[in-house]
This record gives structure tokens, C-alpha cells and sequence, in this order.
């Protein structure tokens, strides 16, 4: 699968688990409903960090060949510029991710003290 299919593929995921992390937290006893989701949705986002950074670590590997190839006059630092430069999009859309499963981790945290609490 290419990169490109995988974000198609994981898009409605990513939008749903988006949206989950942004909603308000349940209150009382709604909040005892959403532990199954917590765990769903974490582990969810997890898997899809690990699979984006994957796409991400191969996505730089071909830029730099690409670089290389295309620029062979370019000093290293100049390559590492247009390098980074070439995978840019990408990577906000792991920085999105890991942002989005830190939220959801940092939902499940305040779920739990939530219940502790009562």
C-alpha cells in the first residue's frame, strides 16, 4: 500500500478518532460507557502513529534518493533542506496524529482520575 492509499484508507478513522478527542468529557454515570471507547480509540491511534511513522521514515529514505539524484550538485546540508522540505506535508500530518493520541491518552488519564474520584 502506498502512502497515498493509506491516508484514503485510515481517513475516516483519523476523523473519527479526531473527533473523539475533542469532545467534552462525560459527567457522572455517562462516563462509565466511555471506557470501552477510550481504550478502542487509543489503541486505534496508536496503531495508526506507528503505521504513519513507518510511511513517514520511507517517505524521507525516497526523498533523499530523490535529492540526491535530481540535485547531485547540492552540498549535504543544501540536500538535507530540500529533504525535509520534500516530506513537510507529510510529517504535519504525523505531527496531527501524535497530537490527536496524546489527546486521547490525556482523555483516558482524566477518565480514570474521573472515576477514582467518586
Amino acid at each position: 500500500m502506498t502512502r497515498d492509499e493509506w491516508l484514503k484508507s485510515t481517513q475516516d478513522k483519523r476523523d473519527e478518532m479526531d473527533a473523539f478527542a475533542r469532545s467534552p468529557l462525560p459527567i457522572g454515570n455517562d462516563s462509565h460507557g466511555e471506557t470501552n471507547k477510550l481504550i478502542e480509540n487509543e489503541d486505534a491511534a496508536q496503531r495508526i502513529l506507528a503505521d504513519a511513522e513507518t510511511y513517514l521514515e520511507k517517505y524521507k529514505s525516497q526523498a533523499m534518493f530523490f535529492v540526491r539524484n535530481q540535485h547531485p550538485d547540492l552540498t549535504a546540508k543544501e540536500r538535507e533542506k530540500v529533504e525535509v522540505a520534500e516530506v513537510a506535508d507529510f510529517k504535519r500530518v504525523v505531527t496531527g496524529i501524535e497530537i490527536t493520541a496524546k489527546m486521547i491518552s490525556n482523555r483516558r488519564f482524566l477518565s480514570m482520575n474521573q472515576n477514582r474520584s467518586r
